[in-house]
């Protein structure tokens, strides 16, 4: 399994989609939001965190789903999915690894761009401001859970271009259509969606609140995982 694990890191370093999402999501942060911390009276090195934040947010998050969309479809539009499973690799292994490779190839990304902004926002010595730290953390957990959504619906339709749009549109339609569902029903039925794990640090950031997003992101995880492995079992290997 390690092994496995390994071969699809290796392939992450070397497609450009990993590159290109990296470059473009840096770009979408500076672009959007650097200009505006430049009238800002504290301009020390603190000033990152925001930063960081929103690159885990759905706009600059969207070329993550680009990414994960394409390295998890690579293997099936060069149809080498089948001679992984011929090495004696079971479908659900191949699928583990996936999203394991998923998670640690964009926590990489996360890591780079964090640095870059950082330098970038070195100005009047270092600083941080503690509440930002647990929204980070929120964050993190809530794009954990999304990469394991991402990974399973590109492993279900295997076609890039297809699992691309299903990756950018259904995480935006089902919160649109709960919240319909609500109005119509009187119901609270979008207090279930996935955006949930930021809702306990919403409310208070504090050490037992992450925890509860933590608890919240596994949840998630294992929902997502299950629903993936069902059907990959049924799913056909070409």
């Amino acid at each position: 399994m390690s092994k496995l694990i390994k071969f699809q890191l290796r392939n992450v370093f070397k497609q450009k989609s990993f590159y290109i999402c990296m470059i473009l999501t840096l770009l979408m942060i500076t672009v959007f939001t650097f200009p505006n911390s430049l009238t800002a009276k504290d301009k020390s090195a603190y000033m990152f965190m925001p930063q960081l934040i929103a690159f885990l947010k759905s706009e600059p998050a969207m070329f993550t789903a680009i990414f994960i969309s394409l390295f998890v479809c690579f293997d099936f539009s060069e149809g080498t999915v089948k001679n992984i499973i011929g090495r004696g690799y079971t479908k659900n292994e191949y699928f583990i690894s996936k999203l394991i490779s998923s998670v640690i190839s964009v926590i990489i990304m996360f890591i780079i761009i964090s640095v870059v902004i950082f330098a970038l926002y070195i100005k009047n010595g270092i600083g941080y401001d503690g509440n930002y730290i647990y929204d980070i953390f929120g964050r993190i957990f809530l794009l954990v859970a999304a990469i394991t959504l991402y990974s399973t619906f590109a492993f279900i339709f295997e076609k890039s271009g297809i699992a691309i749009i299903i990756n950018l549109f259904v995480p935006v339609f089902i919160p649109l259509l709960f919240a319909l569902i609500d109005s119509k029903l009187k119901t609270n039925i979008s207090s279930i969606w996935i955006d949930s794990i930021l809702n306990p640090l919403s409310k208070n950031p504090n050490f037992i609140n992450v925890l509860e997003s933590l608890g919240l992101t596994i949840v998630y995880i294992a929902v997502f995982y299950i629903v993936g492995s069902l059907l990959i079992k049924k799913k056909e290997i070409k």
